[in-house]
């Protein structure tokens, strides 16, 4: 499919009472799938995250939105089905000897704590090394049981590479399920220089407070959180937990907010400011996305009082288009960073570009 690229934003922000920060864009085009040999390898440095001291390490400089890794997972589990040892050696049973041993030698952080008694060593294992096949909510749920799942139709695998790389709640990589092609994706969402770790997110809520993410862990995964978010002392620990109960708040505001554009767009955008200060990567593509359909929303009613009253070009409808493309833009841009240029997300946004220019 030929993808519309966007037209670049204005370079001059366009301002009518409505509420517009300037977008972090990805500093570069994301790169393309680079053939041969991956930008990591894993090995010990005192800069893993996780006190393991082994991790994925950047062996060259990394573009922001460059494709790390494609990856099936060897073992896939349902939530609506029962997770145990029988279960987990039914699904290995298919694969060769080498991948079933490459399956045992994955860590087992339940057997690390002492922990064992009450958990197999194939569920040990499984639930140290799954990653959610479906996004996650941002924002803490109760944890109603000890299965990585709170959401009945969520499934888990894990993968022979890419369950090896470390957990951060200040991740440097999204990951991407496609669902048509069972492949999990990784794109590195910032710049990363040879010999950083690259790092993902396990599935624990960003938008919780440090206490709240290495609870979730330790209940789900069997360790506690030592990514550099939950290494923060004092003040700097305090603000970002501010932070992030506040994009919670925003988050579960948006969805009720349809009915008030004005104060929806300034939750988004506000929300986008959050992001920033924090310094995550992650959810830019979202909450630009909230805006761009708030922007629209308001363009309705300004363009049916422009014809009214035969507004110039310059009208408030005027207004709320161009900003509306310019949320839409900063959302495409994040998404290709993220999930590619090819993904779902990607895809249904340059769509809506094109409508732009067909109506």
């Amino acid at each position: 499919m030929s993808l519309v690229r966007p037209p670049p934003i204005p370079s001059a922000p366009i301002r009518h009472h409505v509420p517009r920060m300037q977008a972090q864009e990805p500093s570069h085009p994301p790169s393309k799938v680079q053939p041969g040999k991956p930008p990591f390898k894993f090995a010990t440095s005192a800069r893993c995250s996780l006190g393991t001291g082994t991790g994925a390490l950047a062996t060259r400089p990394i573009g922001r939105g460059e494709l790390l890794l494609a990856e099936q997972p060897l073992v896939i589990q349902h939530a609506d089905q029962p997770r145990n040892s029988h279960s987990i050696f039914t699904a290995l049973c298919i694969h060769p000897t080498v991948a079933q041993e490459a399956y045992l030698s994955l860590p087992n952080a339940f057997l690390r704590n002492n922990d064992a008694s009450n958990v197999d060593a194939l569920v040990g294992i499984f639930n140290t090394n799954c990653l959610p096949l479906a996004p996650v909510t941002p924002c803490p749920v109760p944890l109603l049981s000890s299965s990585p799942s709170t959401n009945p139709e969520q499934a888990h695998g894990v993968f022979l590479t890419l369950s090896k790389f470390n957990t951060s709640c200040h991740p440097n990589a999204s990951l991407t399920w496609d669902q048509t092609r069972n492949v999990m994706s990784v794109h590195a969402i910032d710049t990363i220089s040879p010999g950083d770790e690259i790092t993902i997110c396990y599935g624990q809520p960003l938008f919780a407070v440090c206490a709240e993410r290495r609870e979730y862990l330790m209940r789900l995964k069997g360790f506690w959180c030592m990514c550099r978010s939950c290494t923060l002392q004092g003040e700097e620990s305090k603000a970002s937990d501010r932070r992030r109960a506040e994009l919670c708040r925003l988050f579960k505001a948006i969805p009720f907010l349809g009915h008030d554009a004005p104060a929806g767009l300034r939750v988004a955008t506000q929300a986008l400011q959050t992001l920033n200060a924090e310094g995550l990567n992650l959810y830019q593509d979202s909450f630009a996305y909230e805006a761009y359909q708030f922007c629209m929303l308001l363009r309705g009613p300004a363009m049916h009082n422009s014809i009214m009253s035969r507004a110039s070009s310059t009208s408030e409808s005027y207004v709320y288009t161009q900003n509306a493309k310019h949320w839409l833009e900063h959302a495409y841009q994040w998404k290709v960073t993220v999930s590619g240029r090819e993904s779902e997300g990607a895809m249904f946004f340059a769509q809506l570009f094109a409508q732009f220019h067909d109506t």
